[in-house]
């Protein structure tokens, strides 16, 4: 489950680091102009290093959070130590002038702090276990279905000719049939524990804020009725992952049906995929 309450750190780390950049783009710019019209080329662009830096920490914050968070706290508070001091020797003491630069170094501090919680969150739920499917042959449902024919193993479609798996391909040689019970390898026989799930079995399971969202599958294409907006949230799908799509059961001889995270289903080519296409295998409850 990935709740508001589990998202609010990185909103507001987000938040912060947006107004950070943003002060530093005006302030960086507007002192270009200011200051460093008329300099010779390349001078004025030193006025640009604050904003190079900040969108810098920016981007890196939202890739390593955890990471990040630690430098900014550590970069701020020698960046503003040295700003207050340096001002107070040139201007002498000033309340305002201190409560100035303390409050935006309190704010960056914050958001440092605050991606250091959001990249812990993080961290946790990329450990829970079968979290995250294969990284690559996830995208075309023909690749799913491959896996059982000689020699058994993750393959694809064009190493067996195969141009649209049937429902009985996926039963016979699909990936969910040789899992072994646990979910966690591949077999050299066919288990048959677990098995791809129906599209109303995938719509039913949509959830917000770890809560059912009411929604059904009325056995037609289009974005299905739920009684809250459902949303991309664990266990049935991996936030940080690119998949916003999973392949179902449900097929003809050459079309694929597919739910997103919002309970939008439609279906389209078995041969068709990218990496926002992704599965889950299922077993029955006493399995």
């Amino acid at each position: 489950m990935q709740s508001l309450r589990s998202r609010l750190p990185g909103i507001l780390a987000t938040a912060l680091m947006t107004a950070f950049v943003a002060f530093w783009t005006f302030w960086s710019f507007g002192e270009l102009y200011y200051e460093g019209w008329g300099m010779p080329f390349p001078q004025p662009l030193a006025y640009l290093i604050p904003f190079a830096v900040a969108l810098a920490l920016g981007a890196a914050a939202s890739a390593w959070p955890r990471l990040m968070g630690a430098g900014i706290i550590v970069a701020s508070t020698a960046f503003y130590g040295w700003a207050i001091s340096m001002n107070l020797g040139r201007w002498g003491f000033s309340w305002g002038l201190v409560l100035s630069w303390a409050g935006m170094a309190s704010l960056t501090l914050a958001g440092g702090a605050l991606f250091i919680v959001d990249g812990t969150t993080r961290a946790r739920r990329g450990a829970e276990p079968n979290r995250r499917p294969a990284p690559w042959w996830r995208r075309r449902m023909r690749w799913l279905a491959v896996v059982g024919v000689p020699p058994v193993g993750l393959k694809t479609g064009r190493e067996t000719g195969m141009r649209h798996a049937t429902a009985d391909d996926m039963a016979r040689t699909g990936l969910c049939a040789y899992l072994n019970a646990e979910g966690t390898a591949l077999m050299s026989e066919p288990q048959h524990i677990w098995r791809m799930p129906t599209a109303d079995e995938y719509v039913r399971s949509l959830t917000r804020d770890g809560k059912a969202a009411g929604c059904a599958w009325n056995g037609e294409r289009g974005r299905m009725k739920c009684s809250r907006q459902p949303d991309k949230e664990t266990p049935l799908w991996n936030p940080d992952d690119p998949p916003i799509y999973m392949w179902t059961s449900e097929q003809s001889a050459t079309d694929a049906w597919f739910v997103n995270y919002q309970a939008f289903v439609s279906h389209q080519p078995k041969g068709f995929g990218n990496p926002r296409h992704g599965y889950r295998c299922v077993k029955d409850p006493g399995r």
